[in-house]
């Protein structure tokens, strides 16, 4: 039972489970059962109305910018608007490093773990990027893998998201563009893990 106007608001709701079974030998002769249940379920208004009038005014004054960031805020579009491929975009970047799969991590490995000791363009600076000084970076140095053992150390900081990698490959001192181009590739690429 719901609201009505005339009689003002209920605070149950009444639901009626019927169920019918059939006993006879005879198939010609039916024989029925019915069995009636009443639920009833206690409910509580609640006044959503001025509660969802006051959110869309804040949301108003953060869409003008009233906020005291720098942030632009992106216009809002709905989910189901936006491709598949771009919402697999959007997942691919945020996944933690240690969730890429095997053959990025590798191929990412296979290029970061040759020694560069010219302009060190290799896990060594990376680690300093992430934030590791240089005994930790030095110590990966004896590593077989140093590259996946920083990435496994990264992996538990809340930055450590594939965005996050990509931007510190191309930042201007690093710029490991053919890395960043490995990752930029697995997050465009559709269907793939």
């Amino acid at each position: 039972m719901f609201p009505n106007k005339q009689e003002g608001i209920k605070k149950c709701v009444e639901h009626t489970e019927e169920s019918e079974r059939v006993q006879s030998p005879d198939p010609k002769i039916q024989h029925f059962e019915t069995e009636r249940i009443v639920h009833k379920e206690s409910m509580d208004l609640i006044k959503t109305c001025a509660a969802t009038q006051q959110l869309h005014l804040v949301d108003k004054n953060l869409s003008k910018g009233a906020s005291g960031s720098d942030q632009v805020d992106s216009p809002r579009v709905p989910l189901d608007n936006g491709s598949s491929k771009d919402q697999l975009t959007h997942t691919r970047l945020s996944f933690n490093v240690k969730d890429m799969s095997y053959a990025v991590t590798r191929n990412i490995c296979l290029k970061l773990n040759v020694i560069d000791d010219m302009l060190y363009k290799d896990f060594r600076m990376l680690g300093e990027k992430m934030g590791f000084d240089n005994d930790v970076t030095r110590n990966l140095k004896q590593k077989n893998n140093p590259t996946d053992e920083l990435l496994q150390m990264w992996s538990v900081k809340p930055e450590a998201t594939v965005q996050n990698l990509i931007a510190l490959l191309k930042d201007i001192e690093l710029q490991r563009m053919d890395v960043a181009k490995i990752l930029e590739d697995w997050v465009e690429r559709k269907g793939s893990t």
